[in-house]
């Protein structure tokens, strides 16, 4: 019995009679290494490496389009975001330009009703008949100043 590291020469290789391989395999020599390659006969097994080749290449073309197609939709988005983003910030803007327009517009409502208030006071101390004269010449001298 021989030691499993036992070196064993080509010629026990080739001469060995017990494992010869089926008929669907030849024996090729490669010429650098004297370990047998087995290729198949069969014609399906032969055109497998052409297929899976193509396959791969399809796939890789597949691939290529939908990153492609990808990169185009993210950068729709980004243009769309930023459209978005656009339309929000002229919304606030709008928003504010209300909101001081209201306040503007209730100030001068609150100041023509102080007037008018004012007004109406003036005009009521020139028709009181027990009003003094130095309050008369004040109330004069605020309706002149309003209708100036």
């Amino acid at each position: 019995m021989f030691h499993s590291n036992a070196k064993v020469s080509d010629d026990e290789i080739d001469s060995d009679a017990e494992f010869d391989l089926p008929s669907c395999h030849t024996k090729t020599k490669t010429p650098s290494k004297s370990h047998t390659i087995l290729e198949p006969k069969h014609k399906a097994a032969k055109n497998f490496h052409h297929k899976a080749a193509s396959s791969m290449s399809g796939l890789d073309d597949f691939l290529k389009q939908k990153v492609e197609f990808d990169e185009k939709k993210l950068e729709h988005n980004k243009k769309r975001h930023e459209v978005f983003q656009g339309i929000s910030q002229g919304r606030l803007n709008l928003e504010h330009q209300h909101e001081g327009h209201l306040e503007r517009e209730s100030q001068m409502k609150d100041e023509v009703m102080d007037r008018q208030y004012h007004l109406s006071m003036a005009t009521k101390v020139l028709k009181m008949p027990g009003a003094g004269e130095m309050l008369k010449n004040v109330a004069e001298s605020y309706l002149l100043t309003l209708l100036s």
